[in-house]
């Protein structure tokens, strides 16, 4: 067990929100254990709290969002092994991957992975209470600074030779009978929408789905909170998103579609208990193994 304490910011007003997000697939009994009245894997302020539990070898990856859109992402998680007296900070930095002046990490060789380039798109989500709101690929509709239920959704992506052959559709909330098996009402092609306005009927689920060609030459990325539940992530050519029950709504939602440039490009790879990376869009994911 391991407790994960957001110790320090770079800036006093506005510190960045972190996020503790499982590495898909979850490993038997790795949790993210939130403080009692806290979001659900946020450290939403410098001082909040939260416990890692580790049964099995498993990949936590940690994530500093800004508040605004140009707002800074640097912060300090301490990860303390229960039990032990040493906490070792993990700097979580807009700029440069993180570094640590310890002997347990050793560079491994290197291995390919998937180069992809995120596509233009725009997502709207029909948000109860607020209506039709537009983001675009990536951001989040509700989600976990801001979660509200999320009736339908549709998603335009910009006219260009590559584009995807891209399909979805959603799972509505049963209102006359609870134990209905939980399936998508209708896939429908990008552009349209999927799901209900006006209806007070919640999303309970969504499928994405690419076709053809495009199931080699695309790949979906999406990220889905439901209510009571840790935010889940998933990329592939053919996604599919439930609640622990299949009655939960989704109060959050972000949906990216990356083109896929080539297989070649390399990462670096550590085998020591923390490894990090820079990723997109002004932050760094940290990561650490259990």
């Amino acid at each position: 067990m391991y407790v994960a304490r957001y110790t320090r910011s770079a800036v006093e007003q506005g510190a960045p929100v972190v996020e503790l997000q499982i590495e898909e697939p979850t490993p038997p009994g790795f949790a993210v254990i939130s403080t009692p009245g806290k979001p659900l894997n946020l450290l939403a302020e410098v001082g909040d709290c939260a416990v890692i539990l580790a049964p099995t070898r498993g990949e936590l990856c940690i994530i500093a969002y800004s508040r605004t859109p140009h707002g800074a992402v640097d912060a300090t998680v301490t990860l303390e092994p229960l039990g032990k007296t040493t906490p070792r900070p993990t700097a979580v930095q807009s700029n440069r991957p993180v570094k640590e002046d310890s002997g347990e990490f050793s560079e491994q060789p290197t291995q390919p992975k998937t180069k992809t380039k995120a596509m233009d798109i725009d997502v709207l989500g029909h948000v109860a209470g607020r209506g039709d709101v537009w983001v675009k690929g990536g951001e989040w509709i509700a989600g976990p600074q801001d979660p509200a239920r999320i009736e339908g959704f549709s998603i335009d992506i910009a006219t260009q030779s590559n584009a995807p052959d891209l399909v979805y559709g959603v799972v509505p909330a049963s209102r006359q009978n609870a134990a209905l098996p939980r399936q998508v009402e209708k896939m429908v092609p990008a552009g349209s929408f999927a799901g209900s306005r006006g209806r007070a009927t919640p999303a309970v689920g969504l499928k994405l789905q690419l076709r053809g060609r495009s199931r080699t030459t695309h790949v979906i990325v999406a990220q889905v909170l439901f209510l009571g539940a840790p935010p889940v992530k998933k990329q592939g050519a053919d996604l599919n998103f439930l609640g622990p029950t299949g009655r939960e709504p989704i109060i959050g939602l972000a949906i990216s579609v990356n083109a896929v440039e080539s297989a070649a490009s390399k990462v670096s790879k550590n085998d020591g208990p923390i490894k990090a990376r820079k990723a997109t869009g002004g932050r760094v994911r940290v990561f650490r193994s259990a």
